[in-house]
């Protein structure tokens, strides 16, 4: 089977996509992924790598007039999440693709992701929920995570698109209002508005720090990882920081259990390390991907894990969770 993916990388996130490239040579056979370069350092580097199944758009060849109006007034994370849906219209319009998954930067596949495909079968659109331990969560952020989007290029795909891209053309800012949250709360209607969209149960797909203490169950058989006795397709490594060439904090803000440090974390650090040691082979001494922890992270990481133990961290997680649903 071919996939079709598609990811938003700048300069500050080039670690991070690199290291997705290769996770999805690894365990896909047949795949071309579509990366929309937001500044021209990451086109030169990529450019140079000249990295098979690989293709490059320049942040120019999607901005039309309307897109640009508003770059000025948002942030670079806003601008990237503005321009999702831009970039999936123009891998499905221009480049006459079948079908496009649109994968955040921070993704990591540790298996072949033909079961995800096998669910989706022949939605139109594919969307995965956070599914976090509380619905508290997602009266916040949104029910569904957009680091993952599946489209396919047919009528409803394509009106979803259009209508995701006027949202977030009207409003799309990493803050809470009136119900929207930057780019994603506006997934949370689709399924009343979409008859041919699925929202995947497939655990494996899209687990994250958010979810991988909910009740999982995780193992690590025959050199693969599961999660409740499936496949682990895919883990969205939100706010792990590179912070220098060997040095790392896995999940910033979050408490993430020992044994899933050693059997997920573990893995994606050893491939980061081969990402930039890749890198220095082009640039030597890339410094731009290096990012540094906020004094709030810093004080949740002292908490977490050199005060707090994982017993009593649980109990207490176990009494919040009891107070936000009684």
């Amino acid at each position: 089977m071919h996939y079709v993916f598609c990811t938003i990388i700048d300069k500050h996130f080039l670690f991070k996509g690199l290291t997705l490239y290769f996770s999805l040579q690894k365990h896909c056979e047949h795949f071309q992924l579509y990366v929309l370069c937001m500044d021209k350092i990451v086109f030169g580097l990529l450019s140079r790598m000249d990295l098979p199944r690989l293709e490059l758009i320049k942040l120019e060849e999607i901005e039309d007039e309307r897109l640009l109006s508003v770059k000025s007034n948002r942030t670079n994370a806003e601008y990237c999440w503005t321009c999702k849906p831009y970039l999936c219209l123009y891998v499905l319009q221009q480049r006459m693709a079948d079908s496009v998954v649109y994968l955040d930067a921070d993704l990591f596949f540790f298996s072949d992701p033909y079961p995800m495909y096998e669910e989706i079968a022949d939605s139109s659109i594919a969307i995965v929920e956070h599914r976090f331990p509380v619905a508290v969560y997602s009266e916040k952020v949104g029910r569904f995570n957009a680091g993952f989007v599946y489209f396919k290029n047919d009528k409803e795909g394509l009106q979803c698109l259009a209508g995701w891209r006027e949202d977030v053309l009207t409003w799309c800012f990493n803050s809470s209002k009136d119900g929207k949250f930057t780019d994603q709360d506006y997934l949370t209607g689709w399924p009343d508005h979409f008859k041919n969209l699925h929202v995947i149960k497939h655990v494996g797909v899209n687990a994250g720090p958010w979810n991988i203490k909910n009740n999982v169950h995780i193992t690590n058989d025959d050199d693969r990882l599961y999660i409740n006795n499936v496949p682990l397709i895919f883990y969205h490594f939100q706010a792990f920081y590179v912070l220098g060439n060997n040095t790392f904090k896995e999940a910033a803000g979050y408490f993430i259990p020992q044994k899933i440090k050693e059997i997920i974390y573990q893995p994606y650090i050893k491939a980061m390390k081969d990402t930039i040691n890749y890198i220095s082979q082009f640039e030597a001494n890339f410094p731009l991907g290096f990012q540094k922890l906020s004094f709030r992270n810093q004080i949740l990481d002292i908490l977490y894990h050199k005060i707090m133990p994982e017993k009593l961290y649980f109990h207490l997680a176990g009494l919040k969770h009891r107070m936000l649903t009684s």
